[in-house]
């Protein structure tokens, strides 16, 4: 067979194959089984879009990205024809967001107890508010609210207001003294998210201790300073990589975080 002739032959060839074997498109992508999750927050996790090519392997990864998000007990996808292409379904089964937080114990005359709750998937978008209260000899409590995707893909920020408060003891040369200690913190941090798996954050927030001296448990004449005070500053950076798979309990993966 001639060179001409077997060119001919491949270039039938290759017209034929386009012709039986169709490039199949992606007309929708529809996420079933949600109650409160938005989509628009879900199309954050998912590389399949309207218009691209029908890619089984690419909607698989799309599956455990979902899943990762730990928003789902588990994830599955079906593919059904439509007049103008393939439908892409993501079959999801919501978790439980809203936890309670109830916690006490204690020996004699020493109880703590602390309530409270956090939703992890607030508004639908994948945020988490919440905080608690707590009392062991004097009154605590948290507020924290974490949004990583605020605005877009890219930007999120996360911010906390707590105090501490305790009964300590302080030692001296002349003996122990116990103070009540307060703790408080205000912090702030933007987030910038490279994908989903990679971000950094920075930010910082302003301390403030204070101690004053008990003197029913010790007595205004235990040594030490009746009351001190401290103003103190916090800068940090953050860059937290999270490349763990979940499948229900079980985790395969690297997770780290440089501060």
């Amino acid at each position: 067979m001639t060179g001409g002739k077997r060119g001919f032959i491949l270039c039938v060839l290759l017209m034929w194959s386009t012709l039986v074997i169709p490039e199949e498109k992606i007309a929708g992508i529809h996420f079933l089984g949600l109650t409160k999750t938005k989509e628009s927050y879900l199309y954050n996790f998912i590389q399949s879009r309207p218009g691209d090519a029908l890619d089984s392997l690419k909607i698989e990864k799309d599956v455990q990205s979902l899943r990762n998000i730990r928003l789902f007990r588990d994830v599955q996808f079906a593919v059904g024809d439509t007049t103008s292409g393939k439908l892409v379904v993501f079959k999801c089964e919501e978790l439980l967001t809203l936890l309670p937080i109830v916690n006490f114990g204690g020996v004699t005359d020493n109880f703590w107890f602390q309530v409270g709750g956090f939703d992890y998937n607030w508004l639908g978008r994948g945020h988490t508010v919440g905080g608690y209260y707590r009392y062991y000899d004097r009154h605590s409590f948290e507020v924290a609210l974490r949004m990583p995707y605020l605005i877009g893909r890219r930007w999120g920020g996360t911010t906390n207001v707590s105090k501490f408060s305790t009964i300590e003891p302080a030692y001296f040369e002349e003996g122990e003294t116990d103070y009540n200690v307060d703790h408080w913190a205000f912090l702030a941090f933007g987030r910038y998210n490279f994908s989903s798996s990679a971000a950094i954050e920075l930010g910082g927030g302003y301390l403030y201790e204070r101690y004053e001296k008990n003197t029913d448990r010790t007595g205004p004449d235990s040594p030490g300073p009746d009351f001190e005070d401290f103003n103190k500053y916090l800068i940090k950076f953050t860059l937290a990589t999270d490349f763990i798979n979940y499948y229900y309990h079980y985790l395969n993966g690297i997770d780290n975080k440089l501060f």
